[in-house]
């Protein structure tokens, strides 16, 4: 995912992540969501970890190893330390989401880590350029856009063919701040 907005100065303490454990307990979170919209995500060993990304992304995911049923079964998530400079908001109830849209709240102007975290999940359950079951879906249309095909879904891509054109949707390019996504009907159905 990358940013819908422009870097700040200086983040307290509790905006950038110090270690692992909160990601860990999100990404629980995160895929307890994405089970529901799949009804199956068994078996994929997810590895997190915090690093200074690339100005502009908030984080990355690489799936790492394959089950036999060619779906992916290891996967890696990397998130920015300090959410690209705007600091993250880690929500204590990600299921819960009364902190976003009230002026002045914890959440104003940080970008929300478990909505970053269910994107990357997304890429890592198989929504990613690179991997097979994913690619052979992918369709450029007569115009060059590029599209996702499958019995049930057409979805229109991003350019880069990686996430949804809904810029509104969970698995779309950008995120603002201050703002909660969670897995759509869409997401779970490309």
């Amino acid at each position: 995912a990358t940013p819908a907005a422009q870097p700040a100065a200086a983040l307290p303490d509790s905006a950038v992540l110090q270690d692992t454990t909160l990601l860990l307990s999100l990404a629980d979170a995160a895929l307890g969501l994405w089970q529901q919209a799949l009804g199956d995500t068994a078996g994929l060993l997810l590895r997190v970890s915090i690093a200074d990304l690339a100005d502009g992304q908030l984080g990355q995911a690489f799936v790492t190893g394959l089950g036999t049923d060619g779906r992916p079964a290891e996967a890696r998530i990397v998130l920015d330390w300090n959410a690209d400079g705007r600091g993250w908001f880690a929500d204590a109830t990600p299921l819960e989401a009364s902190e976003f849209g009230a002026a002045g709240s914890a959440a104003a102007g940080r970008f929300d880590l478990f909505s970053v975290v269910a994107h990357e999940l997304g890429h890592s359950l198989g929504l990613l350029r690179g991997f097979a079951g994913y690619d052979r879906h992918v369709q450029q249309a007569a115009d060059g856009s590029l599209v996702f095909i499958a019995p049930g879904v057409q979805a229109a891509l991003s350019a880069d063919g990686q996430h949804l054109a809904d810029a509104g949707d969970l698995m779309a390019t950008q995120l603002a701040t201050g703002q909660r996504r969670l897995p759509s009907a869409l997401d779970a159905a490309v």
